[in-house]
């Protein structure tokens, strides 16, 4: 939702390209250097700093370059690090993954600006149908087209509790397309979350654990009476590209703690790691992207509840889904 109002409130495409990698890559960067450098030295059982360095297919330097200019497929593990962390050794940051199909996402956007189609509301439903459905005969249909990393990782199933990205990502766009006709209901809300648990050992249980989520979430995040719980400083990103790499630390450091515990303790180092990203390079490069588009942005007819709402700044601005 907030990608497509992101790309209406940019004057170009250029300006909508300049804010998406402004939100996404300087905390990429920061994230990146500090594992390899920081986190990846203490975590390892490299017996010197030449061998945590050496180079192969899993040497830190090759998850430097490979998540910093974001070549391809994410890198998500290390060689040697977290070898006591359980079922996830040299798991270093696994949540990565989507930040290739985000990314992608964000180009399916943009060409759809410039195709002029993003303006005809009316069609959008019929128009993301069309592309979920093409979406999903590739993830089922072996083409034989050239081998490209963007398609492969862009086409590809993700299993377990991401459940298909893509389409719930054209389904946010015909939310906001819609955005002046739909009507949350905190009612329906509740029933899917019952109709979610009561499914929950069944092979529905992700669907309806995904669909009672999102729609949780656009009502929460659309209730004007819950608006005092917004956040003043936007830490979202930092801690999804934070949070897997301090669980695996608290789990090579204390194996002995349960589940809870260890969970309780990274969410704070998660968010310690957060602040410090949001302070030191994601809002002041946020900002300078701003001042940089000043001059050429026009202003915005519609809003919605939501971080970013503006085009690289955190604001949550009015509700547009109304939650009743």
């Amino acid at each position: 939702m907030l990608i497509y109002q992101s790309f209406e409130r940019a004057k170009n495409p250029i300006n909508f390209m300049a804010f998406r990698v402004a939100r996404l890559w300087p905390g990429l960067a920061l994230n990146t250097l500090v594992i390899v450098f920081i986190i990846g030295p203490f975590f390892s059982t490299a017996a010197t700093l030449g061998e945590y360095f050496s180079a192969n297919e899993f040497s830190p330097l090759h998850y430097l370059a490979i998540n910093v200019f974001h070549i391809g497929e994410a890198r998500l593990n290390i060689e040697n690090m977290f070898m006591h962390a359980g079922g996830n050794k040299t798991a270093v940051n696994y949540p990565l993954w989507s930040l290739t199909v985000e990314a992608q996402c964000y180009c399916v956007v943009m060409v759809l600006g410039v195709m002029g189609l993003l303006s005809r509301k009316k069609l959008m439903p019929a128009l993301m149908a069309a592309l979920t459905a093409l979406y999903l005969l590739g993830t089922y249909v072996n083409f034989e087209y050239p081998y490209s990393i963007f398609l492969y990782t862009f086409n590809r199933f993700k299993e377990d509790y991401s459940f298909y990205p893509v389409p719930f990502f054209f389904l946010g766009m015909v939310f906001y397309a819609l955005k002046d006709k739909i009507t949350l209901n905190w009612w329906l809300a509740s029933a899917l979350v019952v109709i979610a648990a009561m499914l929950h050992h069944t092979v529905l249980a992700v669907p309806t654990f995904v669909i009672a989520l999102a729609y949780l979430t656009l009502t929460v995040g659309a209730s004007r009476k819950l608006r005092f719980l917004r956040p003043k400083y936007d830490y979202s990103y930092g801690l999804y590209i934070y949070g897997f790499v301090c669980q695996q630390m608290v789990l090579d450091l204390y194996p002995s703690l349960s589940s809870y515990k260890a969970l309780a303790v990274a969410v704070l180092m998660a968010l310690a790691f957060s602040a410090i990203s949001w302070h030191l390079v994601e809002g002041p490069c946020l900002r300078l992207c701003k001042r940089w588009a000043s001059g050429t942005r026009q202003p915005a007819s519609a809003t919605v509840t939501g971080l970013d709402a503006t085009p690289g700044n955190a604001v949550i601005a009015q509700p547009v889904l109304q939650a009743k």
